[in-house]
């Protein structure tokens, strides 16, 4: 990634940084505290990102703190992949997988479709492992009804191509990606179903299908890909997510 602006100013205080593949922001804001000269000073991070996600976060030191809220409501820019077939408890591949109960054949049309219709304020569940729920030590599952909510924007959401992997070659990309995220995460539990899932040869190669969303805050992938499982009638799940931009910054404004 390439790396460009990085401070030579503590007194900088708002700062855009790449958060790599297994972090978490926390874990991502420690690890850039020294280049930033920020190891005395308070910081917080405005927005989040998932662990299996990987973009452009923004850390706000400073009296910029106070002005969170300004920096939570740019909207941002994601690309994401959409794996179909195979769906998980989290609606990302850090989640048990479950086996496909049959072949997905879902039509560019339908797909087209769904992206026209999808725009506007849309309400969405939050994804069954995200912070709202482990901060209330709620664990519901996939087959009872969740209980928060919220009410986000949608300006855009297009397909960009489809294309196809083998489940070996995904099994890698898959254990590589887990692999990343440190704590305890059931990431045995979830490489071995990933496992047992591929090596059963259900399918010779699993359809990817690559959108272009742009979103207000609050707005979680995982829950446009339930969304797109809800209306489509297709299992599936998110293979990546890269978050390109917040408001006018790109990756390419970002200290790594």
């Amino acid at each position: 990634m390439i790396l460009l602006n990085k401070p030579n100013k503590p007194k900088q205080e708002v700062f855009f940084v790449y958060k790599k593949i297994g972090e978490t922001p926390l874990e991502c804001l420690n690890r850039v505290r020294s280049d930033l000269f920020l190891d005395d000073e308070p910081v917080t991070y405005a927005g989040r990102l998932d662990p299996m996600a990987e973009g452009v976060l923004v850390l706000l030191s400073g009296e910029t703190r106070l002005d969170k809220k300004r920096y939570t409501s740019l909207p941002k820019k994601y690309t994401f992949d959409c794996l179909w077939g195979p769906s998980t408890d989290s609606f990302d591949v850090l989640g048990i997988p479950k086996f496909p109960s049959l072949k997905c054949d879902i039509s560019d049309e339908n797909v087209l479709d769904f992206c026209k219709k999808f725009k506007g304020s849309i309400k969405q569940y939050d994804p069954l492992y995200s912070s709202r729920y482990i901060k209330k030590n709620v664990r519901p599952s996939l087959e009872t009804e969740r209980t928060l909510t919220r009410n986000v924007q949608i300006m855009s959401l297009e397909p960009v191509f489809h294309f196809s992997e083998k489940p070996e070659n995904l099994f890698k990309i898959i254990e590589d990606k887990v692999s990343r995220v440190s704590g305890d995460f059931r990431q045995k539990e979830i490489l071995k179903a990933w496992k047992e899932l591929f090596d059963s040869s259900l399918f010779d190669e699993f359809k990817i299908t690559r959108f272009e969303l742009v979103a207000g805050h609050g707005t979680f992938v995982r829950s446009v890909v339930e969304d797109l499982v809800s209306q489509l009638g297709c299992d599936a799940t998110t293979l990546h997510i890269w978050r390109e931009k917040v408001g006018n910054f790109t990756i390419y404004n970002c200290t790594e």
